[in-house]
């Protein structure tokens, strides 16, 4: 498994990342891992960082404009910088493909995700997490890869299960 050679897309500018940027905050950085075990081990060798591990959940999701529901193994980092998100491979959706580690997704909240959220669609950003119109979601953006908008009370809440 490799875990170190992570590439981070480059983010060029545009009006859907000139948004994040005027109107949202950092949260995370979202990888996509073959093995939930193996990556937090390997995460962890030389790094102040534990894991709080929700184990599987099962969500009801809308995924590219369908309806699904699926059983996800998520986990977060506690301690160290940036925040991580592990996300399980799970075959045949947006989390998929992950014969290793893998960066997926870069995570902001806003105070207004319901319209920062329009208006990444008007200029362009792809829906793949959520209802076409509403908040919260991942979108992805033609120069910038995958990013997900968190509500403010969902990085909350988050930030409070994790315990940070």
């Amino acid at each position: 498994m490799t875990i170190c050679a992570i590439q981070w897309p480059e983010l060029a500018p545009s009006s859907a990342t000139a948004l994040l940027t005027a109107r949202a905050t950092f949260a995370h950085i979202g990888l996509v891992v073959a093995d939930m075990a193996s990556a937090k081990h390997a995460l962890s060798a030389g790094r102040d960082v534990r894991w709080k591990d929700a184990g599987f959940v099962t969500l009801d999701l809308v995924l590219k404009g369908q309806p699904q529901t699926l059983d996800l193994h998520i986990a977060h980092s506690i301690g160290g910088n940036p925040r991580v998100e592990l996300i399980e491979a799970v075959p045949g959706t947006i989390w998929s493909d992950a014969d290793e580690t893998r960066a997926h997704h870069y995570c902001y909240w806003s105070d207004d995700d319901e319209s920062l959220c329009r208006d990444i669609e008007k200029t362009g950003g792809k829906r793949l997490l959520g209802n076409d119109g509403g908040g919260s979601g991942y979108f992805l953006l033609p120069d910038a890869g995958i990013i997900e908008i968190l509500s403010a009370a969902t990085h909350r809440r988050l930030a409070a299960w994790i315990g940070g």
